[in-house]
């Protein structure tokens, strides 16, 4: 499937049901034939507000409900899908090579509609969303809030799936209306604390954005997810890459001062083939997968490109698995004794983790090479350190 995959899929089932199979009639397919490799003509890009609202009937929902929920904690949750693509052209993403930088939504009367619906059908808590970006059209978002406060729809919805260029143009009245109508997460793209590399992606933003996004988040009480990458194609030497490495590290430090709470993802970069960095990573030695085992090396966490050592891929690994979680790790309530031995330890190592972000410091580790140790006797890390 190339592209949308709903029509094309349809008449994929439909021409297997058939007696003849014959698949060149079908636009937005490759298929192999014998030895060929055929690629059909392409399918227009269709306003999904054409398609049938979601089968969710089909499927055995309330073991799905039940599941969310246990993993949860916050009750009866199901994904949704409000949008398809995203305009922005970021070097490393996949999505324009799918979508080729279109972005369709469904109306904001049809989202409303359709959350009320499910809400009522299973006794909703949550709507999680799945959409690539669903900020995109402010007018739509700011029409689905409106609407649900106007019905007094009691649903919560949760990662907001943004980029920051989007969202950072949002004002305060937009926020408001946004946490006052149920929003209670966001997950947005940051990616890097340097604005040399955030101008190398294509994000359109200023690193104080992100920083704003933060503020605004905390003010308006909806917890926010940043996503951050590291290791990009040595275009400034590696002399480069430590540098946007220590920026990057002192902006996640600065996002966890406005909220420990906020949820910070870290990972290598991964070439993503067909992507403009990709072919960048080429002019550098990276080496193409050539079997499935290696594609399933080919991990956010795992060294996929020839310029990143060991060494650095240690210390971005004590950032994401010690100094990010240790440092927003606060005292644990109703522990009794404010001063015990490891509450004394708790605040000792989130201190150390905080000092290593905001600094970028991650030499001689010996706390977290005895963190490494204790893991292991308890089970949490395999002999391989894998968590």
């Amino acid at each position: 499937m190339r592209g949308q995959g709903e029509r094309t899929f349809a008449e994929l089932v439909q021409v297997m049901q058939s007696s003849n199979r014959e698949f060149g009639g079908i636009r937005g397919i490759a298929y192999k034939n014998q030895q060929h490799v055929i690629v059909n003509e392409k399918r227009a890009f269709e306003d999904i507000n054409h398609f049938p609202s979601m089968p969710y009937h089909l499927v055995d929902v309330e073991r799905i409900l039940i599941n969310r929920s246990k993993m949860s904690g916050v009750g009866r949750v199901l994904d949704y899908a409000s949008s398809q693509g995203c305009p922005n052209a970021c070097r490393f993403c996949a999505e324009p090579l799918v979508m080729k930088r279109r972005w369709s939504g469904l109306s904001a009367e049809r989202v409303v509609d359709e959350w009320a619906f499910l809400t009522r059908k299973y006794d909703l808590s949550v709507i999680n969303l799945v959409d690539n970006n669903f900020l995109v059209n402010r007018q739509r978002v700011e029409t689905i809030c409106l609407e649900i406060i106007r019905r007094q729809l009691s649903i919560a919805w949760q990662n907001v799936n943004s980029s920051v260029n989007v969202l950072a143009a949002y004002d305060r009245e937009m926020w408001q209306l946004l946490a006052k109508s149920g929003c209670r997460s966001m997950l947005v793209g940051a990616e890097s604390g340097e604005q040399e590399i955030l101008d190398l992606l294509n994000k359109r933003c200023a690193v104080d954005d992100i920083l704003k996004i933060a503020n605004l988040s905390q003010q308006f009480g909806i917890k926010t997810s940043f996503s951050f990458m590291t290791g990009l194609p040595p275009i400034a030497g590696m002399d480069g890459i430590k540098r946007e490495f220590k920026a990057t590290m002192r902006i996640i430090h600065q996002i966890l001062r406005t909220n420990k709470r906020y949820d910070i993802k870290l990972f290598l970069y991964t070439p993503y083939p067909g992507s403009s960095l990709y072919f960048e990573s080429l002019n550098y030695g990276l080496h193409v997968a050539q079997s499935l085992s290696e594609w399933s090396k080919f991990e956010l966490v795992n060294i996929t490109t020839p310029w990143i050592s060991n060494h650095f891929k240690q210390q971005v690994d004590q950032a994401r698995v010690f100094a990010i979680p240790y440092f927003q790790r606060e005292y644990l309530p109703g522990i009794g004794v404010k001063w015990s031995v490891f509450t004394f330890l708790r605040r000792l190592l989130s201190g150390l983790a905080g000092l290593r972000l905001k600094y970028a410091f991650f030499a001689f580790p010996l706390e977290y090479y005895w963190l490494r140790r204790r893991w292991k006797r308890m089970g949490l890390i395999s002999e391989q350190g894998k968590r």
